[in-house]
C-alpha cells in the first residue's frame, strides 16, 4: 500500500518511522495526564515547551503526572527522573526509553521466533 516504505528502506528508517508514531502516541497520553494532573487543556500543550516557565508545573504535580504515568505504562518513574525532564519532549522520550527497557523492545521484530 501507498503508506509502507520504500522496498529499499533501511531498518533505521523503519525503526523512525515506528518512533514517531510512538512518540505521537505517548504525546497524546501524556498531554491527557497533565491535563487530568494539572487542569491545563490539552490542546495548549506542545512538545517543545518547558515544563516549568511554559506550563508551571509544579513539583508536586510533577509527582502526580509521575504516579498517572506509572499506572498508565506500568514502568517505575524515579524521582530523579520526575525533575530531570525539562520540557514535554524530554518526558516523552523518557517514557518512550522506560517501555522500552520494559519490554526487552529495542525497535526490532518481537516474539518467540526461530534463532
Amino acid at each position: 500500500g501507498a503508506d509502507r516504505p520504500a522496498g529499499g528502506a533501511s531498518r533505521a528508517a523503519l525503526r523512525e518511522t515506528g518512533r514517531a508514531t510512538a512518540d505521537a502516541e505517548i504525546f497524546a497520553d501524556l498531554a491527557r495526564i497533565i491535563q487530568d494532573a494539572t487542569g491545563i487543556d490539552m490542546e495548549e500543550i506542545e512538545p517543545g515547551q518547558d515544563l516549568e516557565d511554559d506550563l508551571h508545573i509544579d513539583s508536586l504535580s510533577r509527582i502526580d503526572i509521575a504516579v498517572r504515568l506509572e499506572d498508565r505504562y506500568h514502568v517505575l518513574v524515579d524521582e530523579q527522573a520526575i525533575f530531570s525532564a525539562r520540557t514535554v519532549a524530554d518526558a516523552v522520550e523518557f517514557i518512550r526509553n522506560e517501555v522500552g527497557a520494559q519490554d526487552g523492545h529495542d525497535g526490532g521484530p518481537s516474539g518467540d521466533a526461530p534463532a
